[in-house]
């Protein structure tokens, strides 16, 4: 009996790391019920669950192409989920949002698709969640996601991206109209795009705003934006 207990205690070591890579790298599936801390928090934001769905992908690809391994993907998941895990709940999401944000910089460089960025280590990594520190972290998402859609022509990041770049910069004191403005174009100028438009116009709808909402001032101004 305590023959065949030790033989399968090392069945289920040898298999554990396996079972956690696969279920680490595979990202957030927000279509099962969510139980995990970092599950809650991805499902329950629009903005997290579409850079976490952006970062699942990227990664997925990377490792077809052979630029990154098995391991090496499970282990930016891990990371991410690591980095965050002592933070405080009002914190918790700016944080994986700061966290995946770096992994995704970081696989689109091995993609070609962004300047080639390294992961900070976590011994060194704290994230800022100042009011100038997320506009940056939301600028530099924008330039990525736009990268990105040129590539999958997937847009939902994107519109989310300059979405919550717009109420970041209602929290900006001075006058920051003509930066809403520019962010209004490029909504405004999505929706009509030839190879993503219909996607384009149901990321609005899924954020209850239409193109007709962005490409008027006045109804875009009475939203709230």
């Amino acid at each position: 009996m305590q023959r065949r207990a030790k033989k399968t205690c090392r069945i289920l070591l040898f298999l554990l790391p396996i079972l956690f890579a696969r279920s680490a790298s595979a990202g957030v599936d927000c279509s099962a019920v969510p139980h995990t801390r970092l599950e809650l928090a991805v499902c329950s934001e629009p903005l997290l669950r579409a850079l976490d769905g952006e970062l699942t992908d990227a990664l997925q690809e990377a490792l077809e192409r052979g630029v990154i391994d098995k391991r090496s993907k499970a282990e930016q998941r891990n990371r991410i989920a690591r980095q965050c895990r002592r933070e405080a709940s009002s914190a918790y999401n700016a944080c994986l949002l700061d966290a995946e944000l770096r992994c995704l910089e970081w696989v689109a460089g091995k993609l070609g698709q962004a300047q080639s960025q390294s992961f900070t280590s976590e011994k060194s990594w704290q994230y800022n969640a100042s009011l100038v520190s997320r506009t940056s972290n939301l600028k530099r998402q924008l330039r990525l996601a736009e990268s990105r859609l040129r590539s999958t022509g997937e847009p939902e990041l994107t519109v989310l991206t300059i979405l919550s770049l717009i109420d970041v910069y209602k929290e900006h004191r001075g006058n920051i109209t003509a930066e809403v403005a520019k962010l209004q174009q490029r909504l405004g100028a999505g929706c009509d795009h030839e190879v993503y438009g219909r996607l384009w116009q149901k990321a609005m709808h899924d954020n209850q705003l239409s193109c007709a909402d962005v490409q008027s001032p006045a109804m875009f101004s009475s939203i709230g934006y």
